[in-house]
């Protein structure tokens, strides 16, 4: 065969075994297509009460997509309450809402004021963050319609308790009048001081208080008056 078409067949043949799918050279055709897709797993967190916050103590389940009742949140404190979730504002109810780890976090009670005085019925409270109208933080009024009754006042004779200390008038005694000066006062002239006033005495037995002939401590004399003031006149 003449050398120059030998070489032509040469180059030919090399030609076709480098062709795909010819020969060694190519590979097969059944591994043409390359590696295979990956598969990405996500985490998924069941959310029992369907708030869309995922239970932070269970394990997560491992999914391409998203399950029914999972979601991919895991900060609910209470997947069992849909009142309780880090989406919530804090509210009072003895219950951490918002996932933050304290309960009724920024709430104060607040005591109704009924009379205005600046002291709140113990019996009548709401909670709130700011300190609504009508309301005080005290408690310790112990007649919220009487403005004349509160621990802020000193006590005066009135049959009521005025300092809010349990008790009614304490500190007062009776005085009464003796006009005639005798150490006897008339039972008919009274005043409620915590101090003796001028004029004045504990007694209250004096029968004639114009007279200071007339009194318990005097003798009975003969002068058509109750000398010893016993309700008789110049017995004996």
């Amino acid at each position: 065969m003449h050398a120059t078409n030998l070489r032509i067949l040469t180059y030919l043949s090399i030609w076709i075994l480098l062709l795909p799918g010819c020969g060694g050279g190519g590979g097969s055709s059944s591994d043409s297509g390359g590696e295979p897709p990956v598969i990405e797993l996500k985490s998924w967190y069941v959310d029992l009460d369907g708030d869309l916050y995922g239970d932070s103590s269970a394990s997560p389940i491992l999914k391409e997509s998203k399950p029914l009742g999972y979601v991919a949140d895991n900060t609910d404190c209470d997947d069992n309450d849909s009142e309780r979730n880090p989406g919530l504002t804090e509210s009072y109810d003895f219950k951490d809402n918002d996932c933050d780890g304290e309960v009724d976090e920024g709430f104060s009670t607040w005591y109704v004021d009924t009379d205005g005085d600046g002291y709140g019925n113990p019996s009548l409270t709401v909670h709130a963050i700011g300190q609504p109208a009508g309301y005080v933080p005290d408690n310790t009024d112990c007649d919220d319609f009487d403005t004349e009754q509160n621990p802020g006042l000193p006590e005066v004779y009135d049959l009521k308790d005025n300092d809010c200390d349990g008790a009614v008038d304490e500190g007062f005694s009776p005085w009464y009048i003796d006009a005639d000066g005798d150490g006897y006062g008339d039972p008919g002239i009274v005043v409620h001081e915590t101090e003796r006033p001028e004029g004045y005495v504990s007694d209250n037995t004096d029968c004639d208080d114009g007279d200071a002939l007339n009194s318990p401590g005097l003798p009975e004399v003969y002068d058509l008056q109750d000398n010893d003031c016993d309700g008789a006149v110049d017995e004996g």
